[in-house]
């Protein structure tokens, strides 16, 4: 690549990733995930930096720990020539793993990177083994220890639906950019997907990948997300997925009515174990076939977006045990919605 196509790429991601805009909701997504999230150009140059003192930031590039796990992900990019490639990982020191997302424009050009990391993968190693890894490399244990216990533990499945929900944010950012840098009527409310509604398409795609997300992390087999109609007082069920929910989409609930309409209505989250449940709820407890459930209202402080409901009819997944963890899910909605 000639000294003018590395110049041009900057520029071209520099034209289409808008600062403002696109730090904002990363700043957001990594603080929700814990994980840092930030832009690099096609030759590695940082575009939007990551937060540097959270989620083991200090391990990509800080020359005193000895470590600089950006350095060899830079270097894989730089010799990446596969434009179809969703996402690429790189695997550093102490087993610390790093994707990058490619930033394409319409001609395959690939102008920047989205770099997700360094997160540990699945199960974290005993402090001892980090110990001794960093004696090998003649690194000051203490302080990589440090960093290392900052970043954030993900499952295998976990990461593949991060990665498409950031894939779909990559890929909407830069249509949205394009649209406005044509001359296209976007409002400066915009932050990377939406202004105050996405296209109806665009907005279906990211709430199957959230509602996967919340899959994943419960073991939940059946969920739906419901969204609030204009006027405030009908849910519609705008994604569903798993037994039972085949007939599902699209159906409707009026505020205050089923369980997912009064979640809305009180903006309460309800924990259900088979037909034990909360007052306000037990006489609507009627699938004995459902074992757990979590029904959680999807709000912006006092303002409910939508529900969420998740459910499992087997007897040995603690769906209930996993609730705390999908209190980021509403801040993801809130990001685009």
């Amino acid at each position: 690549m000639s000294k003018k196509d590395i110049i041009t790429n900057r520029q071209l991601a520099l034209k289409i990733i808008n600062k403002t805009r696109w730090e904002n909701i990363l700043s957001r997504f990594s603080d929700v995930l814990r994980i840092n999230i930030f832009v690099v150009d096609s030759q590695g140059e940082i575009i939007l930096p990551p937060n540097k003192i959270k989620y083991g930031a200090r391990l990509l590039f800080e020359p005193i720990l000895g470590v600089n796990l950006l350095e060899p992900v830079v270097e894989t990019l730089k010799k990446n020539i596969d434009y179809n490639a969703k996402y690429i990982e790189v695997t550093g020191k102490f087993n610390l793993h790093i994707y990058a997302i490619p930033i394409i424009i319409p001609s395959k050009r690939i102008i920047a990177y989205m770099i997700i990391g360094p997160i540990i993968l699945n199960k974290r190693m005993e402090n001892y083994e980090y110990s001794r890894l960093a004696e090998m490399m003649n690194i000051d244990k203490d302080d990589v220890l440090d960093e290392i216990n900052m970043t954030r533990v993900v499952s295998n499945v976990m990461m593949n639906s991060i990665l498409e929900l950031l894939a779909d944010i990559v890929k909407n950012g830069v249509e949205l950019s394009l649209q406005k840098w044509k001359g296209g009527a976007i409002s400066d409310k915009e932050i990377i997907l939406s202004s105050n509604k996405m296209a109806e398409d665009k907005l279906k795609e990211y709430l199957a990948t959230l509602l996967e997300l919340s899959l994943n992390i419960t073991n939940a087999e059946s969920g739906s997300i419901m969204l609030m109609d204009e006027n405030k007082n009908t849910l519609s069920v705008r994604v569903a997925k798993g037994p039972g929910t085949e007939k599902t989409q699209g159906s409707k609930q009026r505020l205050g009515e089923g369980i997912a309409g009064v979640a809305a209505k009180e903006n309460s989250l309800f924990i259900i174990n088979g037909q034990h449940g909360d007052n306000r709820i037990r006489h609507l407890l009627k699938r004995p076939e459902i074992k757990q459930s979590i029904v959680m209202p999807l709000s912006d402080k006092n303002k409910v977006l939508g529900v969420l409901n998740l459910h499992t009819q087997k007897v040995d997944t603690k769906v209930v045990d996993t609730a705390d963890k999908l209190k980021y899910i509403s801040k993801l909605l809130t990001s685009i919605y």
